[in-house]
């Protein structure tokens, strides 16, 4: 009965406080003067199919033609990348980073937010992506719509990823917001754990599969597109790590493998973490790296969720965090 109260509340509290994403996410741009990436419906100017707005939606499509097996033509290691090509075989129709689970963001702002900021970000709504020019921390769901730019059939046979990690950058802002959980996930993604060395995405099952998870992705779920033909893709990405990172889908068609870069909207995706484990108090959070620390969401149960800002070097991510309020 505890459990389940915890979680009625975290379910209450979570739907309290959410931010009011387009208004901070202008007073963010405004304070530190960081980079808005612009709204991008499209990459080639394509048509563009309707698209999961939620990150766990049973809206993604199921219709679309994927089989299970490993009849695909499998790729050689010397296929050529699309920079040598006229034409890629995938028009890239969409790309969506959104949150999962958590809420935590990170800013390049070393300017603290103002009261009146903060209380916009305790106003209703349901968040699915950070404000324009931040930073997912810990999580990343990353939604991408291609279709086929080929007269014959073409198959996704592989997406590695092509990353560069660090220790996340000092200085900077996080606004530290976990919540009690999403759920299980409701579609099979592909998952990348950046903190290893794999580099092909794995397959991770949803619910009611039956399928393991591990192994790369597309031999389980072989997806074969014609001309024209929508196909949306989730992407599940891990780090405890700041890194900046693209996607690289290997393409098999009649012309012989393609690989072709995927980005976000031009620009390489990005991710970064609470900060590193406090070797001193392990399994406890470090927020030593960043200059300012706003605690929230059900890390501030006792204060209704609202943001309180915390001290960075003694802050580890629990308890009432008035107790830990910066000077």
């Amino acid at each position: 009965m505890a459990n389940h109260a915890k979680a009625a509340s975290s379910k209450t509290l979570g739907t309290r406080r959410r931010l009011l994403w387009r208004d901070i996410g202008i007073v963010l741009a405004a304070v530190a003067t960081v980079t808005v990436i612009g709204a991008c419906s499209s990459q080639t100017g394509a048509r563009s199919p309707k698209v999961a707005s939620s990150v766990n939606s049973s809206a993604l499509p199921s219709t679309v033609r994927t089989s299970s097996g490993s009849g695909a033509a499998q790729p050689s290691a010397s296929a050529p990348s699309l920079s040598s090509r006229n034409t890629d075989p995938l028009i890239i129709e969409d790309v969506k980073t959104q949150f999962w689970q958590d809420y935590s963001f990170y800013t390049e702002s070393n300017v603290p937010v103002s009261q009146q900021a903060l209380a916009a970000m305790d106003t209703g709504g349901e968040p699915t992506s950070p404000p324009p020019g931040t930073t997912v921390a810990n999580q990343e769901w990353i939604v991408l719509t291609v279709a086929s730019n080929s007269q014959e059939p073409i198959t996704i046979n592989d997406m590695t990823i092509l990353k560069s990690c660090r220790k996340p950058p000092p200085g900077g802002t996080l606004f530290f917001s976990p919540s009690a959980g999403a759920g299980p996930f409701t579609v099979p993604h592909i998952y990348f754990d950046l903190d290893k060395s794999v580099s092909i995405g794995q397959y991770a099952p949803d619910v009611a599969s039956t399928i393991p998870p591990g192994g790369n992705f597309f031999a389980k779920e072989v997806i074969t597109l014609h001309y024209q033909e929508p196909q949306t893709l989730a992407i599940f990405v891990t780090s405890n790590q700041y890194c900046s990172f693209r996607f690289a889908l290997t393409v098999a068609t009649p012309n012989g493998p393609v690989i072709q870069r995927i980005t976000d909207h031009g620009r390489p995706f990005t991710i970064t973490s609470d900060g590193e484990m406090g070797m001193a108090n392990p399994g406890q959070l470090s927020f030593s790296p960043y200059s300012i620390v706003y605690a929230g969401g059900t890390a501030d149960e006792q204060h209704n969720g609202r943001f309180v800002r915390v001290n960075p070097a003694t802050y580890h991510g629990s308890g009432d965090p008035m107790s830990y309020r910066a000077s």
